[in-house]
């Protein structure tokens, strides 16, 4: 297959991944906040009292952040997506072929059950590959950051939903303790995989812009924030 001269897809791609990465790092800020209020919240509630109007102040910062955290959750991964279609798009346009997964089916296998605790990891493992070497890619090295941050990934998905019913059951306050402390490494385990998600984004789009650049594509690279 060759290389299309046709500069938009790649400018939109890394228009993506930009916007992405914005999203990734403000989750991550956020989640950062998030954690102080937790330790917060859980340093409150060992007290031996307090009072109606701490309980009060608690509740709104705590609701008000999770909310704010839900909220950037959402953004990145709707620009996560879209960055999954457009990479595995832009990364055939380079001359990839052979890759197992679709561009469409790349992003469905992240919301099928069961398969998404297995599929989404192969076609990121695929999509590294063929970024780094559109015309030879099977047998490319994968570096640990790939299995790292799907392991990230994954284990914040799962203890996320044990930290969430921990919390619902929670009726006293050795219970209200636990969940604070669960919270807390929630969202220790959110800021982790924002930073390797942005990594890997990172990486990912900065091979395949490059690669753009050496098959003669039209003009220098858009700049999406290469690390140094």
């Amino acid at each position: 297959m060759a290389p299309t001269c046709d500069d938009r897809p790649r400018r939109s791609f890394a228009e993506a991944a930009r916007l992405l990465k914005a999203f990734l790092i403000l989750h991550a800020v956020v989640s950062g906040l998030l954690l102080v209020s937790n330790a917060m919240q859980w340093e409150l509630i060992s007290r031996p009292a307090w009072t109606t109007e701490e309980l009060e102040g608690n509740d709104e910062r705590q609701q008000l952040l999770s909310f704010v955290a839900i909220g950037t959750f959402l953004l990145a991964a709707a620009f996560f997506a879209r960055w999954i279609l457009l990479a595995n798009r832009h990364v055939r346009a380079l001359g990839a072929e052979g890759l197992t997964q679709t561009p469409g089916k790349a992003l469905l296998f992240y919301f099928v059950p069961f398969v998404n605790l297995v599929l989404p990891f192969r076609g990121m493992r695929e999509l590294w590959q063929a970024s780094h070497s559109p015309s030879a890619w099977k047998g490319h090295p994968v570096p640990a950051l790939v299995p790292v941050w799907w392991t990230f990934w994954l284990a914040t998905n799962i203890f996320g939903r044990f930290t969430k019913a921990m919390a619902d059951r929670a009726d006293d306050p050795p219970s209200f303790i636990l969940a604070s402390q669960l919270l807390v490494l929630h969202a220790a385990l959110a800021i982790a995989v924002s930073l390797l998600a942005h990594a890997l984004v990172t990486r990912i789009t900065d091979a395949q812009l490059s690669a753009a650049l050496r098959s003669g594509q039209l003009g220098d690279p858009p700049d999406a924030g290469q690390s140094p």
